[in-house]
């Protein structure tokens, strides 16, 4: 009874480890593991590990595809969070797409996107440093409440 059970246990780790060896082993499944887990993160708003996922799934399996998926989850976290540097990170991986994807059919429509991304990004750089410029010449005010107003003579 013994030995079944150990043969049992053995065959049971053996089958697994196969398994697990087989699946490193294969570019295609981790690809695809990792294109999933980043679609998953992509559709609940998790922007930075969608695209984390995204460059897994492209360091598996160096599909052009995957870059632009890369971008398409940064483009969303520019747009999400008006941040001019998650809209630089989308113009290069959409650069990078473009680049390893020489017949690409969206060509045009990605191009048209990096240069609107690029627009964007420079606008957002110049509210911020309107911003912060018009915050620098307001009177400071130490103890946080209004000044007085000088009474009328």
């Amino acid at each position: 009874m013994r030995l079944r059970i150990l043969l049992l246990v053995t065959m049971v780790l053996a089958f697994g480890t196969a398994r697990r060896a087989a699946a490193q082993g294969d570019p295609w499944k981790n690809a695809q593991a990792a294109f999933n887990q980043g679609e998953t993160y992509y559709l609940s708003g998790k922007f930075d590990d969608a695209a984390a996922a995204f460059k897994k799934a492209y360091e598996a399996r160096p599909m052009p595809q995957f870059l632009y998926n890369v971008g398409a989850a940064y483009h969303m976290k520019g747009k999400k969070a008006s941040e001019p540097e998650s809209y630089d990170k989308a113009v290069d991986y959409y650069t990078r797409y473009l680049g390893e994807n020489k017949d690409a059919k969206d060509k045009e429509q990605v191009e048209k996107v990096i240069a609107v991304l690029k627009a964007e990004a420079e606008r957002l750089r110049a509210a911020a440093a309107a911003a912060a410029a018009a915050a620098a010449t307001q009177p400071t005010n130490p103890t946080g409440t209004q000044p007085t107003p000088p009474t009328p003579p």
